[in-house]
């Protein structure tokens, strides 16, 4: 029983920090849009702020997809202003 229970130990530890590592370079937010053929590029953000702020800026866009910046905004940054 102790054997069992050590091995579920050890798995879960090691699961855990095999976790920790996959999620050290990904993002949490993201965007990319593609309107009338301008496209806004793929943008990648570790915190909604930063994002927040990404959308509402026209030269960091290409000065594309305003609709869908505006209406993600909208969506995702509801506790701030555009």
């Amino acid at each position: 029983m102790f054997f069992y229970l050590f091995a579920a130990l050890i798995f879960t530890t090691i699961q855990s920090c095999g976790d920790l590592n996959l999620n050290k370079n990904s993002y949490s937010y993201s965007y990319q849009f593609n309107s009338n053929g301008c496209d806004t590029g793929q943008h990648n953000f570790n915190s909604r702020q930063e994002m927040c702020n990404t959308l509402k800026d026209n030269s960091a866009n290409s000065n594309c997809a305003y609709n869908e910046r505006y209406a993600k905004f909208q969506s995702d940054c509801y506790d701030m202003q555009w």
